[in-house]
């Protein structure tokens, strides 16, 4: 396997030459061609050995999980169809987290589920619930973002925001925009 799989990007090689000005090498002693080089090796050790891929892991402060021993593990091709089966002392599993643009243990991360409330359009219990005033009913009534976004008064439509339904794992009511996508 030749390097040339391996070749930094040309932005990519452009921030790992500025790195190394940054930590005071000289700009002139640095043929792009080398720092190429260098970097396709190095990816290449990285993702193709087992002891450049813990380094990685550890540098990134990535946590690896053996599979178990009382578990069948089959690699699959893109249709679904097993094509490998692998020992359980052969397969790991990462995890980690990146936040903020910066890597972080997981167990380091609080997670909190958000409260939920139930909308009164869909019934759906979900997050995404805001309280609006019914000008026809003169009451204040709840809603998720997406029964908002399609509200019959235009002044609660306002309040809507259609990119929240897209990244929303939520799917039950039903004018989340996913059902109008069709299935993916």
């Amino acid at each position: 396997m030749s390097l040339s799989n391996f070749r930094p990007t040309p932005e990519m090689a452009q921030d790992i030459k500025r790195e190394l000005v940054n930590a005071g090498i000289d700009a002139n002693t640095i043929p792009m061609d080398w720092l190429e080089a260098v970097t396709a090796a190095t990816f290449k050790w990285v993702s193709t050995r087992p002891s450049g891929l813990k380094e990685m892991s550890n540098l990134l402060g990535l946590r690896w999980i053996e599979g178990r021993t009382d578990t069948n593990y089959q690699i699959m091709d893109t249709r679904g169809i097993p094509t490998e089966d692998v020992d359980p002392k052969n397969i790991y599993f990462v995890e980690g987290c990146m936040a903020n643009d910066r890597m972080h243990p997981k167990n380091l991360i609080r997670v909190n589920e958000k409260k939920k409330d139930q909308c009164q359009e869909c019934g759906s219990f979900v997050h995404c619930i805001e309280e609006v005033f019914n000008h026809r009913k003169d009451t204040t009534d709840t809603y998720c973002n997406a029964c908002l976004a399609q509200a019959e008064d235009l002044k609660a439509r306002d309040r809507g925001d259609t990119q929240m339904c897209v990244a929303c794992p939520d799917i039950t009511c039903v004018h989340n925009f996913i059902h109008l996508r069709g299935p993916q």
